[in-house]
């Protein structure tokens, strides 16, 4: 009898690559229902109240998630047609192998898509390959697994779930069906090409990626090297920068230019990277040269203790209650010791990420201005404030947030620190956000005090603060001071909290009889935004004044009589002050901070580095001239003439301060390993070397 019959459904559908493709464009849309139901607390700008278009953004960018979809199951199917031509076995075991083989792939598929979301409202960034490459080197692979909740688990496992059911659907469903199914994904597609694309203000700019694509895409624009260690090697000048000014107007002339230009600390030639040199900036273009007097206050008899509190995401504006209508400062009780001590209100951070910033405070050093942190290497043996005190002191950190994630745990354990208690070490259980990110801060702050009741003077404690970071967690009743429901609100409650935890703190000490004989150290570790410029959001991918202007306050009468120092200060100033007030020696030429016992600062410029990628050089005179080293342009910002950094100059005139930044990324990279590495081996740097430091911690 002929052969007439209709061969079976597996036989008419390339079944492996079309339920590959249902499986990628459903994981992906599914992807972007949940960004979409996160991104209403992104919705409305804190001044205007507008809501942004965020569907519309959803819809608008639905067609790349079928490209990439497509893209990746035409490969699976030009790849499978070639096997079942080339190798010999029968066709069921080829097509199964096939099926197999795609499974660590969707698994792939959905880490990725989960990564990217949570990093997007962790840290404000998508998932790029510089940023999984870090992961990757570091080791904070584990630390990862160990953030990821029950929740997390879903979306990676969904793509290979809905693989497997499509597997199933395609041998059961009629092709009619099929068929129809894909004019409906044809139609979504023809959709989102004629939505116009909304606005994006306020909103992160990955938020419209297809995460799979932007990593891809990041990848590409990196020349394909993943593991690029060099990033800011090729940053081009003026020539090679496009101008960002939409003014189309110059920007400001910079206050010094001389006619040579070189190594920041030395005033070598520039050209090819410096050879290390002792780590103050003393090149003329950045600090006025001598050497300066201080004013030291009486040396105790006895050794001081200190409490070193970390504020994280705190900004000097709504410290100061200025960013809430009628609505009182949201820490009265640490505005109170500030009225008591010196509180400096120009202080500035020079990074908008934590792990540098906090590299910053304990080192006296800017953080080195590359996409992979320096601060969180393994390899980081660079002195702390805990080697200069010595090994009599009690040393331990404390905070309700991980350790093992993004943070600079090696940094400070080698520099002396002796214990370090975070998630996954303090005896807590509650986790109040419910996302494996935090413990309840009031609990962790009780153990805290446990501690500090424990410790035997002279001790260094310190405790890092949690709960004002994104996502701001919502800590009940007792602490719904603003009744705001926008996301500014839960902030600023959370301010409100940890002011109470800070009150505990004081009164602990003052109760243990400790307070007189205590310096206590309070710094936001950076900034927070609330759009005040587009697409700029909690900290992490700005450099705008919102993101770096941070309180810090030094506490103790017998030291910081009331003043407020309006000089402008940075996280690098607190090391060498906090030394002077010790009556500990130290050598000025392996610090790059200013003690604020000085009668006059020598610097003359700060740095900032955005975990964005862009490097801020600010001057005295309020001129911030910043480059973009992922994005290569340049743009300016005259404070003085535009505190609200609403006008952005060109940089057509800037050309001698972009060679310093260019001279300044050289220095700090070369500089930083070459210091960690003679620290690490016991040995003088540059024939420098501290008096005191402790040996570091092997």
């Amino acid at each position: 009898m002929p052969s007439s019959a209709q061969p079976t459904p597996p036989d008419r559908l390339p079944v492996v690559p079309v339920a590959l493709f249902a499986a990628l464009v459903a994981t992906s849309w599914a992807y972007r229902a949940d960004l979409l139901a996160q991104l209403v607390d992104f919705a409305a700008a804190p001044e205007s109240g507008t809501p942004e278009p965020v569907f519309r953004l959803a819809l608008h960018h639905a067609w790349v998630d079928v490209a990439v979809a497509a893209t990746l199951a035409l490969a699976a199917l030009l790849l499978g047609t070639l096997a079942l031509r080339a190798l010999p076995g029968p066709r069921w075991l080829l097509r199964t192998t096939g099926a197999v083989l795609c499974v660590p792939f969707l698994l792939a598929f959905g880490m990725v898509h989960q990564t990217h979301v949570r990093l997007l409202f962790s840290l404000q960034t998508g998932l790029t390959s510089s940023l999984l490459w870090e992961t990757l080197q570091s080791g904070e692979v584990m630390g990862v697994l160990q953030n990821a909740g029950p929740a997390d688990f879903g979306p990676v496992l969904a793509p290979t779930v809905l693989f497997l059911i499509c597997l199933w659907l395609l041998r059961k469903v009629p092709d009619a069906v099929v068929g129809f199914a894909g004019v409906m994904a044809a139609g979504v597609v023809a959709v989102s090409l004629l939505v116009p694309a909304p606005g994006a203000h306020g909103l992160p700019v990955e938020t419209g990626e297809s995460p799979v694509w932007f990593l891809f895409s990041d990848w590409i624009e990196r020349g394909g090297d993943l593991g690029a260690s060099d990033e800011l090697a090729g940053l081009p000048g003026t020539e090679q920068l496009a101008p960002a000014g939409e003014s189309g107007t110059d920007g400001p002339t910079p206050p010094a230019s001389p006619k040579t230009s070189g190594a920041v600390a030395s005033g070598q030639p520039s050209g090819a990277a410096p050879e290390p040199q002792v780590l103050r900036l003393t090149d003329p273009r950045l600090a006025r040269p001598g050497p300066v007097a201080r004013d030291l206050p009486p040396k105790s008899s006895k050794p001081w203790n200190i409490v070193w509190v970390v504020l994280e995401s705190t900004g000097t504006r709504y410290f100061e209650g200025k960013a809430l209508k009628n609505a009182p400062p949201p820490m009265p009780y640490l505005k109170g010791l500030a009225d008591q001590g010196w509180y400096l209100s120009h202080h500035r951070s020079p990074s908008n990420s934590s792990a540098t910033s906090i590299f910053a405070q304990f080192s006296g050093l800017y953080p080195s201005p590359t996409l992979r942190m320096f601060s969180t290497s393994k390899d980081n043996y660079v002195p702390t404030l805990f080697g200069f005190l010595g090994t009599s002191y009690d040393s331990f950190l404390v905070t309700p947030g991980k350790l093992t994630y993004f943070f600079p745990r090696d940094f400070l354990a080698h520099g002396g620190l002796r214990e370090l208690w975070g998630f996954d070490e303090v005896p807590v259980t509650r986790n109040p956000g419910g996302e494996g990110l935090s413990k309840d801060e009031t609990e962790v702050v009780g153990f805290f005090l446990q501690r500090l009741h424990k410790a035997k003077p002279p001790f260094a404690a310190v405790y890092y603060t949690y709960a004002p970071h994104w996502k701001y967690t919502n800590y009940g009743p007792k602490y719904d001071r603003y009744k705001d429901p926008r996301m500014i609100g839960d902030y600023h409650d959370n301010l409100w909290m940890i002011d109470q935890q800070i009150q505990r703190m004081v009164e602990q000490l003052r109760a243990d009889g400790l307070l007189d004989s205590t310096i206590l150290v309070f710094v936001g570790d950076h900034g927070e935004a609330f759009g005040q410029h587009e697409r700029n959001w909690a900290h992490a991918r700005g450099s705008f004044e919102e993101n770096f202007q941070t309180p810090a306050i030094l506490w103790q009468p017998k030291l910081f009589p009331p003043k407020v120092e309006t000089r402008e200060t940075s996280h690098v100033d607190l090391l060498p002050t906090l030394l002077d007030a010790l009556h500990l020696p130290y050598d000025d030429q392996l610090l790059q901070g200013e003690s604020l016992f000085q009668r006059v600062f020598r610097r003359t410029v700060q740095f900032h580095w955005g975990n964005e990628g862009m490097i801020t050089a600010r001057t005295e005179a309020g001129v911030k001239v910043q480059v973009s080293i992922t994005e290569k342009r340049c743009q300016v910002f005259d404070l003085g003439k535009d505190p609200e950094e609403k006008r952005k100059l060109g940089c057509q005139n800037q050309g001698p301060w972009v060679q310093v930044i260019r001279d300044y990324v050289q220095f700090q990279k070369a500089v930083l390993p070459a210091y960690s590495e003679a620290t690490r081996q016991g040995r003088p740097f540059q024939g420098k070397r501290h008096a005191v430091v402790a040996p570091v911690v092997p």
